[in-house]
């Protein structure tokens, strides 16, 4: 090695160095390798390599071999997809999450279940919620009431669902009670939500895009108003960007949905007046209460005749004769008016054609007949044993002073007025759903229609939020 020494100016000076290393030299210098062959390169895994040996050669098997590569990355994507989900993954939930999850079950899902319990059943989910609307009175007979369905635009409004008893006072209170809490709470919880949201959509937004101080103090100081809407249209015009645009829009509907809460949930309740179920028997237009009438076995003749006006019996004597008779006509023999005893296999079948075309043309087949000593049974439960009666049993009926036996008349379960029978058929769609005079009161309740609407623009709004 040559080297200059400074004072004797630029003489070379000479300094030897010895290359002759020790073990202390590198004794803390890192291992090198000695060779220089391609046994310095790193042999791959094994398992990384797994096609070199899995690969079959055979010609015959080569539709396997592809199919098992391609399951292979069918399983590889999918479980690297189900490890990436969020549910898979152990991180910590934040209390947004949280919140989040809770907003959707209380105002989507609970909702739903609810609206599905009260609304009208119908063979698709939910179609009972836009069906007409039938306003019932609770008492009323067979058939729908008079003026009762509801179509159109009304059926909106109609308070299909209602509820107690109260007087005037008291539904009013109840009505006020829910336009002041549960309408301005659910408009309180709305608006606390969106403006948490719409504050964080804000400032993504500005982070791309500039934004004018309006929008900025509508809704980041203000919140949804009257005046975030106003400002809100004006910025649709003048944004330049496209997703601007479109979360100014989307904001502007929100706002509008949280300004409507409580008075779509003020229009879809109120109060009505007690309706009780009027009817008129006559073509007079003479109503009275349904009340009035009386349960009855409705008589309208004999078997041979039929009377002028049907007569009124006593339901019970109609119960037990309906229990009875049908009850002997699977157990027991009857016989013809020509003498035919009719098996009791028959009697059972006598709906049939047949049957009827064999037998019954010759009139009323009767249990009576001379030396019936048949019985039929049936299982008391209350005494926990079977109870066996006589298939020739009669239940004698009085009609004006005359007596008769039940399978000699003609009748049917109905009401009585004024000792007239009306069957169920006759009245039929004849009630009238109308106040009740005597004693008024009020119901508190819901229109189906426009609640299912609600809930459906509330499941959308938490589930776009």
């Amino acid at each position: 090695m040559v080297g200059y020494d400074d004072k004797k100016g630029m003489a070379p000076n000479h300094t030897c160095v010895s290359v002759v290393s020790t073990d202390d030299t590198f004794s803390n210098s890192p291992p090198r390798r000695k060779t220089w062959g391609n046994d310095s390169i790193k042999t791959e895994s094994k398992w990384r390599n797994w096609r070199s040996w899995m690969k079959w050669k055979t010609h015959w098997n080569w539709n396997l071999h592809e199919l098992w590569l391609r399951s292979w990355h069918i399983t590889k994507v999918a479980t690297w997809f189900i490890i990436s989900m969020p549910f898979a993954k152990h991180t910590r939930r934040t209390q947004r999450q949280i919140h989040a999850f809770w907003m959707v079950v209380l105002t989507t899902i609970l909702p739903m279940v609810i609206l599905g319990m009260v609304a009208p059943m119908s063979t698709y989910p939910f179609g009972g919620v836009f069906a007409d609307k039938v306003i019932g009175c609770g008492n009323q007979l067979s058939g729908t009431p008079q003026n009762s369905t509801i179509t159109g635009i009304e059926k909106v409004f109609a308070l299909d669902t209602k509820f107690g008893s109260l007087s005037f006072a008291q539904a009013k209170t109840v009505d006020i009670a829910w336009d002041v809490f549960v309408g301005r709470g659910v408009q309180l919880i709305a608006w606390w939500v969106a403006y948490t949201v719409f504050c964080d959509a804000l400032l993504r937004a500005i982070e791309r895009h500039p934004a004018s101080f309006s929008i900025f103090q509508r809704i980041a100081l203000e919140g949804p108003s009257l005046g975030s809407l106003w400002t809100l249209m004006k910025e649709l015009w003048v944004a330049k960007c496209r997703w601007t645009k479109a979360l100014f829009f989307y904001i502007f509907w929100s706002t509008a949905y949280v300004l409507l809460v409580p008075i779509v949930l003020g229009a879809m309740t109120g109060y009505d007046s007690t309706a009780i179920a009027w009817i008129s028997l006559e073509s007079d237009n003479n109503i009275f209460p349904v009340s009035m009438l009386e349960p009855t076995w409705v008589i309208e003749g004999t078997l041979n005749q039929t009377w002028a006006k049907p007569a009124c019996a006593d339901e019970k004597l109609y119960e037990k004769y309906s229990f009875m008779n049908s009850f002997r006509q699977g157990y027991c023999d009857c016989q013809l008016s020509n003498g035919t005893i009719l098996p009791a296999l028959d009697v059972s079948q006598r709906w049939t054609s047949v049957s009827y075309s064999r037998f019954y043309r010759y009139g009323r087949c009767s249990y009576d007949f001379p030396n019936n000593n048949q019985t039929w049974k049936t299982w008391d439960s209350s005494l926990n044993k079977y109870i066996f009666y006589p298939c020739n049993a009669t239940v004698s009926v009085t009609i004006a002073g005359k007596t008769y036996d039940g399978q000699e008349l003609n009748g049917s379960s109905g009401y009585c007025y004024n000792s007239v029978g009306y069957n169920d058929t006759s009245l039929e769609d004849k009630t009238r759903c109308l106040p009740d005079t005597a004693a008024q009161t009020y119901q508190w309740g819901f229109s189906t229609l426009m609640s299912g609407l609600f809930v459906f623009a509330t499941a959308g709004w938490a589930i776009s939020i």
